[in-house]
């Protein structure tokens, strides 16, 4: 049973681009509406993430130096950096923008129903014990680190927009970040992987994960 919690506070600005965003979705894994609210999140923050990273891996800085991956529409409108994924064949995926290196399947076993739905500290405890293509440097991303895998040219319904070539078979759900809400300590920020938008939730509640370095 995934646990209900009261969610909530602002959306990233971000994805306010896209026409729906006045509609906020309810939570994936639960169910629930988050609340609207007014404080933002930094943009750049790693706080309760651990570690650099090592190679292919990096903290995330701020948003004004942060190389964002651009999608296949901006690119068209003059963005500098279009989104380049490295295969590795062993699991993981670099990124050749960030040069981040990430976790390429999303697990689907471990929380409370053993379905792949974590709470916030079990998404912590797995990135932090992963040993995944010899690398035990794993993390739970930031929010700026995760939200530059959405490709917001690739928006629709039924699929995440990633590049599902090289992240097969991501869920359409809420995936948790490392960043806590600045102004509520006990939620942390998601990003949903479906329509790109950001939301803080509890920490006690459910969401998936996909680990970083």
């Amino acid at each position: 049973m995934r646990a209900a919690s009261t969610f909530g506070r602002a959306a990233l600005a971000l994805p306010c681009l896209i026409a729906s965003c006045a509609a906020r979705p309810a939570h994936p894994a639960t169910g629930a509406d988050p609340e609207a609210g007014t404080v933002p999140p930094d943009a750049g923050d790693a706080a309760s993430s651990s570690g650099g990273g090592g190679a292919g891996g990096g903290a995330a800085v701020g948003s004004a130096l942060w190389p964002m991956p651009n999608g296949e529409d901006d690119v068209s409108n003059g963005a500098p950096n279009p989104m380049s994924y490295t295969d590795n064949l062993d699991g993981t995926v670099s990124d050749l923008v960030t040069h981040l290196m990430w976790e390429q399947r999303v697990p689907t076993t471990g929380g409370a129903g053993d379905d792949g739905y974590l709470t916030w500290a079990e998404a912590n405890a797995h990135c932090g014990t992963l040993v995944l293509a010899s690398h035990q440097d794993w993390r739970l991303p930031s929010q700026i680190e995760l939200v530059s895998l959405v490709d917001y040219s690739n928006l629709g319904p039924g699929h995440a927009p990633v590049d599902e070539s090289v992240f097969p078979d991501t869920p359409a759900d809420a995936f948790w970040s490392s960043t806590r809400h600045a102004a509520a300590p006990t939620e942390a920020w998601t990003v949903y992987m479906d329509v790109g938008f950001t939301y803080a939730y509890d920490v006690t509640t459910v969401g998936k994960v996909r680990c970083v370095r």
